[in-house]
């Protein structure tokens, strides 16, 4: 099981990809820090001549996914991930959860322990399946219509 889930999927431009970098970079507010911010863009983030790193401009959800993509000839490859800000907080939440379960198993008796851990492992698989599964599979799915918005995409593949 991972816990933080990725999605890869490559995009046929129609067009010629120096003219979609082009409308790519005319939609997105350049920042080298994926913060949500207020915009009239459809993306934050960055622009390259073969690759971009974006985020949503959506306030409030849209720094939860990071698209990357990598351009070779008409053909862009994007791969979308959990912004590292939330993989360290979800992280440290996880970490100090367990550590206040181990702390007080240790304070009282061992056999104590065995019951707490199942309500943390239900809390983990609820945080990662119900919260981040879902928000990222929405946020990732409003990203690939933002794209599609955006480019002349002659097909769309997904990966994985």
């Amino acid at each position: 099981m991972k816990l933080f889930p990725s999605k890869t999927f490559t995009i046929e431009l129609a067009e010629d990809k120096e003219v979609s970098l082009e409308k790519l970079k005319q939609r997105t507010k350049k920042s080298n820090s994926l913060i949500s911010s207020y915009t009239d863009k459809t993306f934050i983030g960055k622009v390259e001549t073969n690759n971009f790193k974006l985020i949503s401009s959506e306030i409030g959800k849209g720094a939860l996914c990071v698209f990357t993509g990598n351009v070779k000839n008409n053909e862009i490859q994007v791969t979308t991930t959990v912004n590292t800000p939330f993989k360290v907080l979800i992280s440290i939440w996880a970490i100090g959860f367990f550590s206040f379960i181990l702390f007080m198993g240790a304070k009282e008796n061992f056999e104590s322990l065995i019951p707490q851990l199942i309500p943390f492992l239900v809390f983990l698989l609820v945080i990662r399946y119900l919260f981040i599964g879902l928000f990222f599979k929405k946020l990732t799915n409003n990203g690939i219509k933002r794209f599609k918005d955006i480019l002349n995409i002659k097909s769309l593949t997904i990966i994985d």
